[in-house]
């Protein structure tokens, strides 16, 4: 692998294009006839979880709670607010979500908690009046028995039941300042943002403006965090209540800039971004940024082979060549990482660190991907192995948090196809396909590449059911990875040190064709399927045409989007 300069240029790719055309309100290109019927048009009985969708993915689905969702709104229209208040608070209590089905033809749907949150939002003066009256005391009591007992938990509670409200707000912004110690940018900038955006925002101003400039400095977007500051002092205001003291808005002495590092120092933990850095595939927590970097040498620093042997360097190549004299760009599934002075990728030989200034390698770590599959016979299986350095997406994102790096790991024959689709290549064969799921493994970069947990953990790799479906989002402390067991499709959030779970949402259901399990879905083990965050939202590909967004300050699921691109002509 040639590295031309101290500095990585990188060419960065995007999330899925269906993926964030939902997310910025674009449509993807369509088949003919297909916004007609994305998510199926059957209309679901009321015993059944949930709606099947073309792809084999069905959504989280609950009538009971729809049709309360739907005589709220009848209430609303009717002008009965009490009892409207009553069966939309009714439903916020309840931390468990799904989606409105509606009549099954709609791309994008909704989630009903996040429809009863807009629908009281939206409520006129009298439908105000009459939640305040039912509410306000109970959030009221609710946050000041959180407060005195200490309850984060409980916190956050008032803040995702009654953020319409007064006391909600209040919840908001201590869940935001708790966010900020905790150095958690992200967090509290989704917070400060629900707060700045609610009809309310002016009675903390201009120290909520102030503050969102603070977090996005941490969450190391400056550019964002300028603007909210221009906003602040064109309001004409000099000073802004922070910390129990007014601070001054001036960016002079040092300008902007150093203002915003001056207020917004990061703890001296160690766990700084270095200059230069790059920890997420495809650069950062959106998935889609973009590196400077200088013009690369023409004569490269040092090359580091990542093969066992140089004929699989010569097969390689003549792979690309192929693929070349046929039109097509083929690009490793996988690409590296750089931490602190170290490059970090997945090769054939297992994790391997090298030494950015030298190209020494550090060194090598061989997970359970490790060893040919039971299947292999000679060159076929070399082939179909070779072949997977362009495929696997799911091994080959890595992600780190600066001091850890966390790789999704397959036993070999999960990543070989079963003998029916492989015949050709591997001879006849009777044996099933692997079926054990795989394993999302923390290395540590200081300690030469030492794990430091595994998940699932456990000694046997054929006695789980758990599929990693890709590299995990890392956001200040926490993980977000995507996980397939038993058909279902869930979002868990670790913690980055320890690999325990602190929070999980049920996503979606998965039809047993669909499913990583089966082997018959063998690509969906490749796929590399990793969520993406922007302004506080959680945007997750499952697969099969179909994406969920989620709040991340909330829990909250938001939207589901249908997608199904147009072949190429």
């Amino acid at each position: 692998m040639p590295i031309a300069t101290p500095t990585l240029a990188v060419a960065v790719v995007g999330m899925a294009v269906a993926a964030w055309a939902a997310a910025c309100g674009a449509e993807p290109a369509l088949e003919p006839g297909a916004e007609d019927q994305i998510f199926g048009a059957a209309e679901p009985t009321a015993e059944e979880p949930a709606t099947a969708e073309d792809g084999g993915v069905f959504l989280p689905a609950d009538r009971t709670k729809e049709r309360q969702l739907d005589r709220a709104r009848r209430l609303v229209n009717s002008g009965n607010w009490t009892d409207a208040a009553a069966l939309l608070d009714e439903i916020l209590a309840d931390d468990r979500d799904a989606f409105v089905q509606g009549d099954g033809t709609a791309i994008t749907r909704r989630s009903i908690r996040d429809s009863a949150a807009r629908m009281i939002e939206s409520l006129p003066d009298p439908g105000r009046q009459a939640y305040a009256l039912m509410v306000h005391g109970r959030a009221e009591r609710a946050l000041a028995e959180a407060v005195a007992r200490d309850d984060a938990a409980g916190i956050v509670a008032v803040a995702r039941r009654w953020f319409a409200t007064p006391a909600g707000h209040q919840a908001a912004l201590l869940v935001a300042f708790a966010a900020l110690e905790a150095d958690d940018p992200l967090a509290a900038t989704a917070w400060l943002g629900r707060v700045a955006a609610s009809a309310d925002a002016g009675r903390a101003e201009p120290t909520l403006t102030v503050m969102r400039a603070v977090a996005s400095e941490r969450a190391g977007d400056s550019t964002a965090a300028r603007e909210l500051l221009r906003i602040a002092r064109a309001r004409g205001e000099a000073t802004a209540r922070i910390g129990g003291r007014d601070v001054p808005l001036s960016g002079e002495s040092g300008g902007d800039a150093a203002w915003l590092e001056r207020i917004a120092a990061v703890r001296a933990d160690g766990r700084g971004r270095g200059a230069g850095e790059w920890r997420q595939p495809r650069g950062d927590v959106a998935r889609n940024a973009l590196a400077d970097a200088t013009r690369p040498l023409l004569v490269p620093r040092y090359r580091v082979p990542l093969t066992r042997h140089p004929e699989e360097s010569r097969l390689l190549e003549r792979h690309r060549r192929a693929a070349a004299a046929e039109g097509d760009l083929v690009m490793p599934a996988g690409g590296p990482l750089a931490v602190r002075g170290t490059v970090v990728l997945h090769t054939a030989l297992g994790i391997l660190g090298i030494d950015f200034e030298t190209g020494k390698r550090l060194w090598l770590r061989s997970g359970v991907s490790a060893g040919a599959p039971a299947a292999a016979t000679g060159d076929a299986w070399l082939q179909a192995a070779l072949g997977r350095v362009f495929d696997d997406a799911t091994s080959g994102g890595l992600s780190s948090d600066g001091t850890l790096v966390f790789a999704v790991e397959s036993h070999a024959d999960a990543l070989t196809p079963p003998p029916a689709t492989v015949e050709s290549r591997l001879g006849s064969s009777d044996a099933a396909g692997w079926t054990g799921g795989n394993s999302l493994t923390a290395y540590d970069i200081a300690a030469n590449g030492r794990p430091r947990w595994r998940l699932p953990d456990r000694e046997a790799p054929g006695a789980s059911t758990t599929w990693y479906m890709g590299a995990p989002l890392v956001v200040g402390d926490e993980l977000f990875v995507l996980v397939e067991e038993r058909g279902q499709v869930r979002l868990d959030v670790l913690d980055a040190r320890r690999g325990t779970v602190k929070w999980s949402q049920p996503l979606a259901e998965l039809d047993d064709e669909q499913s990583a399990a089966n082997p018959e879905s063998f690509a969906r083990r490749l796929a590399g399927l990793s969520p993406a965050l922007g302004e506080g939202v959680l945007v997750c590909p499952l697969g099969g045409g179909s994406v969920v967004a989620l709040d991340v300050a909330t829990r909250t699921l938001l939207w589901a989007h249908g997608y199904r691109l147009a072949h190429a002509a």
